[in-house]
């Protein structure tokens, strides 16, 4: 009896250690200084940008884990992101806690952005901790977000409605005037918040 307690007790540490060996993937990092590391990352479907990851640089070896401070870039899954500090707008994005501002109540922070689409013009998207999704452009150096910010106005008949700050259609018009043929496509675009 006590072998057969030792032989599952012993198949599934094996199986649980397969698991938790599978979540680490073949990934790299690229250290603040521009060198790459070849290694493994945790890789956990994020549905919200990561805070943080997880790196090793062999399967045996131990974790550390990596702010969007430490490094400034990480790829994993065919997925890419650059730690990079942006300005991202914290305002609500509920309709029950809207404001009457029109203005994005910018701050900035350091984070791990996703390249969506990469090459002369660079698309990037952040989903916080609210689930609100940001977009960034790439340009001189820096990163620019995409403007889109709901707002209540007086009127309606509620005695409110709401209102949008689209700037991001501006924002891209400018950024993309190389290929005017794409402008109707701008003006009809959805920003998905």
């Amino acid at each position: 009896m006590s072998k057969l307690v030792f032989f599952i007790t012993a198949l599934f540490a094996a199986f649980i250690h397969d698991i938790n060996g599978q979540s680490f993937q073949d990934a790299y990092i690229v250290e603040a200084n521009g060198d790459t590391v070849k290694g493994f990352i945790e890789y956990k479907h994020w549905d919200r940008s990561p805070l943080e990851i997880s790196f090793k640089k062999s399967l045996e070896g131990a974790a550390i884990r990596y702010k969007p401070v430490q490094i400034s870039a990480f790829s994993v899954a065919n997925e890419n992101y650059e730690g990079v500090i942006v300005d991202i707008d914290v305002s609500p994005h509920r309709l029950a806690e809207l404001s009457y501002s029109p203005s994005p109540e910018l701050v900035k922070d350091t984070v791990f952005l996703q390249i969506l689409v990469q090459g002369e013009k660079t698309l990037l998207h952040l989903k916080d901790r609210n689930a609100k999704n940001h977009f960034y452009v790439k340009e001189d150096g820096g990163y620019r977000p995409l403007i889109y910010k709901q707002y209540y106005v007086t009127g309606g008949q509620t005695g409110k409605a709401v209102a949008v700050n689209d700037g991001y259609r501006k924002i891209l018009t400018n950024y993309l005037q190389d290929c005017s043929s794409i402008d109707n496509r701008i003006k009809n675009a959805k920003y998905d918040v």
